[in-house]
């Protein structure tokens, strides 16, 4: 039969199934598509935010942190989201007490006087 294989559940009973033969893809060549994909909207979407979080790391860097840079950038934290951290997200990525609370300071005078405060150039 063509354009099928035939398969054998039972003696003296067969089911036909659909063969690959007419170009069907496979789930393996969906699969190489989907995943070429995916790695390019991943590195896309890596390379917007490594530029939004690499300002971070400057101002980490002016603050005398720039240890915690690669931690903000593992965790998605641009400057949109410094006005939103607290206490516990800097400590739940793993801040030291005395960081966290120059850090805190540093982001509420920056929130006030915008980015040509002196604790945005890590003159605090």
């Amino acid at each position: 039969m063509a354009g099928y294989d035939v398969l054998s559940s039972t003696p003296g009973e067969a089911m036909k199934k659909p063969s690959r033969a007419g170009g069907a893809k496979t789930s393996k060549a969906r699969s190489r598509g989907s995943s070429r994909l995916k790695r390019t909207i991943e590195s896309k979407a890596t390379a917007s935010r490594s530029a939004a979080t690499q300002q971070v790391g400057e101002w980490l860097e002016n603050l005398g942190m720039s240890e915690y840079a690669q931690r903000f950038d593992e965790n998605g934290i641009d400057f949109s989201v410094l006005p939103h951290l607290t206490d516990q997200d800097l400590k739940d990525i793993g801040v030291l007490l005395g960081h966290r609370r120059k850090m805190l300071a540093a982001i509420s005078a920056t929130i006030r006087h915008g980015a040509n405060s002196p604790c945005f150039d890590g003159r605090t």
